[in-house]
């Protein structure tokens, strides 16, 4: 070794030195509570009533305008009792169906903008709704879907005015005018929070077309911030205001800056505004469970073993609306498994969604994987300690009910010196009887920055991408030429079933392969790849593999 060499081997061992003595000052880890603990916990949202009748009530058609403001009535009106719902997509006559089975009973109705207001205005606070001016960002009409959370009158765009009035509804606020900046958002936020859900947040801008119902019914502020210093500042204290940790609910600018920022905050976001109708699917309790039998399989030492999983399961919004990748996907008749995503907090938002993906599945040997990175996305290397507790907490829980055993995690490469910091967040997870493991996709190299590196927690794997499928510019870039180039490198991985080389995870990018691209990958793997579940590749590592912390040669 020479000197150099032997300098930079100190200065990293010293590194890993100190994140270990990092860690020896850490508060002890609590112990996990009970399963029965689990299957009592609280819910992350308020819930309603059902009615004995809910209206299914058509706003196909009709401007956008409007259907924010049928939206923020739909709200209004479910709050105390769930009656409305407003069907967007093709899937929510599944989800209608779902209501229907349990008893509640049905009401369809076609009716004009007017009809539907003189049909609820009694719900409506004051018979009073709030004027607002369109922009981009959607400061005003946020402000006034902020009002119909806190005081339960009617968020109403400029050009409806004359229309909402000839229903009998009179304006209470003006707020078309006024310039709507940070410090004005911030100042009504201190002026009513206490009217506001400790729960978490809605962040949607205009071009987002759901979760306005959701918002309004749970009572919650509503607000979209760009990323930049100042709204950041707005945000922090908002957050700060609501509560020691919860929910953002809706999308963002630049993503992994933001997920980064309110996961300082003990926060994690839920890809949620395309999300309908969750003012009653909320509400509305469907049984299932995804738990499957964990084949023990005795590996072949001239195999390699890999597992397929495709991405962004966290996303609420891709899920609830029918998740055209999976349906496709199920379309097409396999002899390998296919690991899905789905969202861990659709066991609590809407789990009929979660049945319906159940429903679904035609390729008996596919299963499903928690999304990352539990409850909400968020980057577990960035959250507090004192977060840590209750996250993982709410997560083992909803992993409990959903019958689900192996967590997903999205997160960034730590550094050498934080590795021990970064590890020991998995302890969290790994405490809890019903989870057996985890996945973990790294960036920044496209998920895939672990390499198929494994650590263990509690003698339990937490296994690294060893690649993704994925091109920066989407399905374009998927050519036979590039899927070949793909398969060789999966061909070259190697045999052995005493090491982690023998196993990998290998993410499918649900943006830039769809399932006949995939259908068409396997078909080019040479015969010593195995393709398995990803319960059954855990289970493999935990019984084949030494319990250390090992990277692939």
């Amino acid at each position: 070794m020479t000197f150099f060499n032997r300098i930079a081997a100190f200065f990293v061992s010293l590194a890993v030195a100190f994140g270990g003595i990092a860690c020896f000052f850490k508060p002890a880890i609590p112990a996990p509570v009970s399963a029965d603990e689990l299957k009592n916990m609280e819910s992350l949202f308020e819930k309603a009533e059902l009615d004995d009748t809910i209206y299914v009530v058509s706003v196909s058609g009709m401007t956008r305008d409007i259907r924010t403001a049928l939206d923020c009535l739909q709200g209004i009106v479910n709050q105390d009792k769930v009656r409305l719902y407003l069907p967007k997509t093709w899937i929510d006559q599944n989800y209608i169906n779902q209501i229907a089975e349990s008893g509640v009973k049905i009401i369809r109705k076609t009716l004009t903008f007017e009809e539907v207001i003189q049909q609820f205005k009694d719900a409506i606070a004051d018979s009073g709704f709030v004027l607002y001016r369109n922009s981009d960002y959607a400061e005003g009409e946020n402000i006034a879907l902020s009002y119909a959370s806190a005081k339960g009158w009617l968020a109403v765009a400029e050009d409806l005015r004359e229309r909402v009035e000839a229903c009998g509804l009179k304006m209470i606020k003006d707020i078309s005018n006024d310039n709507i900046d940070y410090q004005y958002m911030l100042n009504f936020f201190n002026e009513y929070k206490d009217c506001f859900s400790k729960k978490g947040i809605v962040h949607i801008k205009a071009a987002a077309a759901g979760l306005r119902d959701f918002a309004v019914q749970q009572r919650m502020f509503v607000c979209y911030t760009t990323g930049s210093n100042e709204s950041e500042k707005f945000l922090k204290k908002v957050l700060n205001s609501t509560g020691e940790s919860g929910v953002v609910l809706g999308w963002c600018e630049q993503e992994k800056h933001f997920v980064k920022f309110i996961s300082k905050l003990g926060y994690s976001i839920i890809a949620s505004d395309h999300s309908y109708n969750l003012s009653v699917l909320n509400n509305f309790h469907s049984d299932y469970t995804f738990e499957t039998e964990v084949k023990s399989i005795t590996p072949d030492p001239d195999k390699h073993y890999i597992s397929l999983i495709y991405s962004d399961g966290d996303n609420v919004q891709w899920i609830s609306n029918g998740y055209s990748e999976f349906r496709r996907g199920q379309n097409i008749q396999r002899d390998y498994p296919i690991n899905w995503g789905i969202p861990m907090v659709a066991q609590d938002l809407c789990s009929a969604v979660g049945r319906e993906s159940i429903t679904a599945v035609k390729n008996k040997q596919d299963c499903f994987i928690a999304g990352p990175s539990g409850v909400g996305y968020c980057l577990p290397s960035a959250f507090e300690e004192k977060s840590m507790n209750e996250f993982s907490t709410q997560t083992a829980a909803a992993m409990l009910k959903s019958g689900l055993r192996i967590a997903c995690f999205l997160d960034d490469k730590p550094v050498a010196f934080g590795e021990k910091l970064f590890t020991r967040k998995f302890d969290y997870f790994s405490r809890f009887d019903n989870i057996d493991g985890g996945i973990v996709f790294l960036d920044p190299k496209m998920y895939s920055e672990g390499q198929g590196r494994v650590w263990f927690s509690n003698d339990k794997p937490f296994l690294t991408l060893k690649t993704t499928l994925y091109t920066d510019n989407g399905y374009d870039d998927v050519t036979k030429e590039w899927m070949q180039e793909q398969a060789d490198i999966i061909n070259s991985y190697m045999a052995d079933n005493h090491s982690i080389n023998g196993y990998s995870a290998i993410c499918i990018h649900a943006w830039s392969v769809t399932p006949e691209n995939l259908d068409y990958f396997v078909s080019l793997l040479d015969e010593h790849i195995e393709i398995v579940k990803i319960d059954e590749l855990i289970k493999m590592i935990s019984e084949n593999v030494p319990h250390k912390d090992a990277k692939p040669q």
